[in-house]
């Protein structure tokens, strides 16, 4: 029997995370007609815009993009914002982990840069703006983010998704049952995806 390398094992968990949010969003968003297709986006429009951005998102949108599936993690002071690695390093040049930095340390970051010159001064943008950018326009499959420093991570994004009213407009997901469970613990009416 072969053994899988990292990589494979990382390949294989993307695409079972990918399928399984798409069944996830035709079961739990009331797709009525079978033959519907549901547009989502992976980090925003990230082939396009630099990934879990506002430009990312809204780019999206603007390309017919039903959801956006976009990942949230928690600074040092506990700010929900949209990161996909735990170092700030290959989005922003800084080669510094998200949990050790305060927001207002982050605020003047530029995570549009390595994408293209275009996206300069682009910043790491806050879970709750980028919900009341998209609220009307978009759902969001929000992934928490486990990087081993997390503190309240549930408990801050259910209190944003209660507090914006968005609960029938977002998925919560994560590689981790634990979390979700926790999610589930707090509003048994957020819908959720593992």
């Amino acid at each position: 029997m072969k053994q899988t390398t990292v990589n494979e094992e990382i390949f294989m968990r993307i695409i079972m995370f990918i399928s399984i949010n798409l069944i996830l969003s035709l079961v739990f968003f009331e797709c009525s007609n079978y033959n519907c297709v549901i547009n989502t986006a992976h980090r925003g429009a990230s082939g396009i815009a630099p990934e879990n951005t506002m430009i990312a998102v809204m780019t999206a949108i603007e390309a017919g993009s039903n959801f956006s599936e976009i990942v949230v993690q928690e600074t040092k002071d506990g700010v929900l914002v949209l990161l996909h690695d735990g170092n700030l390093k290959r989005t922003t040049g800084l080669d510094r982990n998200i949990w050790e930095m305060p927001y207002d340390s982050i605020v003047g970051l530029d995570a549009g840069s390595w994408f293209g010159s275009e996206f300069k001064d682009e910043p790491i943008p806050k879970l709750l703006y980028l919900i009341d950018a998209v609220k009307g326009k978009m759902k969001l499959n929000i992934e928490l983010k486990l990087n081993g420093h997390v503190k309240q991570l549930a408990e801050r994004v259910v209190a944003i998704v209660e507090d914006t009213d968005f609960i029938s407009n977002c998925i919560l997901t994560s590689f981790d049952f634990k979390i979700i469970n926790k999610v589930k613990q707090l509003n048994e009416n957020i819908k959720v995806g593992y």
